[in-house]
C-alpha cells in the first residue's frame, strides 16, 4: 500500500500471518465488514459489507438479510482480504450460527473537546468498577480514533434489543455519575 506511513502491504500480510493464533479464535464465525484503501492508507477508502465480485470460491460467506458477508474463518481469507487492500476489519457482535444473539456488547468511550484520551481512560477505569458490580468484565480496545471501545463478553442468550437496553442502562449510569463532566460520549 502506498502512502507516507512507512508500512507496505507485505508488512500487513506478515502481521496477519504472525497474529493468526490470537485473532482467529475471536474472529471465526463472524460477519465481516472491511474498510478498503485502494490507493493506500493515506488515500480514499470505503466500507464493504458484501463479498467482493471475483472472490475465490474457498472464501466462506454467509447471507444476512440482503447482504452476503465474508466470514472471518481462516488465515487464507484474512490474507486475501488484506491483499485486496482491506486494512480495517469490523466484526459482528453475533456469530453466523447465532444470528441476532450477540455474545459481545461494546461501549464506545469517545472524548469530545476539551477532553482527550486521558479522560477516556479515567472513565474506563470507573466503568470497570461498575461492570464488576454487575458481575461483568470489560476489555478495552483502542477505537482507532481518540477513544476506547470496551468489549463486554455476554452469554449468547439475549437478543440485540435486550443487550442494547443493558448497554443503555450502563451508559446512563455512567453519564449521571461524577464522571459526566469528562465529555465522553457513550454509544450503545
Amino acid at each position: 500500500m502506498a502512502g507516507s506511513v512507512g508500512y507496505t502491504k507485505a508488512d500487513l500480510l506478515a502481521y496477519y500471518q504472525s497474529m493468526e493464533a490470537c485473532l482467529l479464535p475471536h474472529w471465526r464465525g463472524r460477519f465481516l465488514t472491511v474498510t478498503r484503501y485502494p490507493h493506500g492508507v493515506t488515500g480514499q477508502y470505503f466500507y464493504q459489507k458484501n463479498v467482493p465480485a471475483g472472490a475465490p470460491e474457498w472464501v466462506k460467506t454467509k447471507k444476512r438479510r440482503e447482504t452476503e458477508y465474508v466470514v472471518a474463518d481462516s488465515l487464507s481469507t484474512l490474507i486475501w482480504l488484506a491483499n485486496s487492500n482491506a486494512v480495517e476489519f469490523h466484526l459482528s457482535l453475533d456469530r453466523t450460527e447465532g444470528v441476532g444473539v450477540p455474545n459481545f456488547a461494546v461501549l464506545d468511550l469517545d472524548p469530545t473537546a476539551p477532553a482527550g484520551f486521558g479522560e477516556a481512560v479515567e472513565v474506563a477505569k470507573h466503568l470497570r468498577e461498575l461492570l464488576e458490580k454487575l458481575r461483568l468484565r470489560g476489555y478495552p480496545k483502542l477505537s482507532g480514533a481518540s477513544g476506547l471501545h470496551i468489549y463486554i463478553p455476554l452469554k449468547a442468550e439475549y437478543d440485540f434489543t435486550l443487550t442494547q437496553r443493558l448497554i443503555r442502562l450502563i451508559a446512563d449510569t455512567m453519564s449521571h455519575s461524577q464522571f459526566s463532566g469528562h465529555h465522553c460520549v457513550y454509544v450503545a
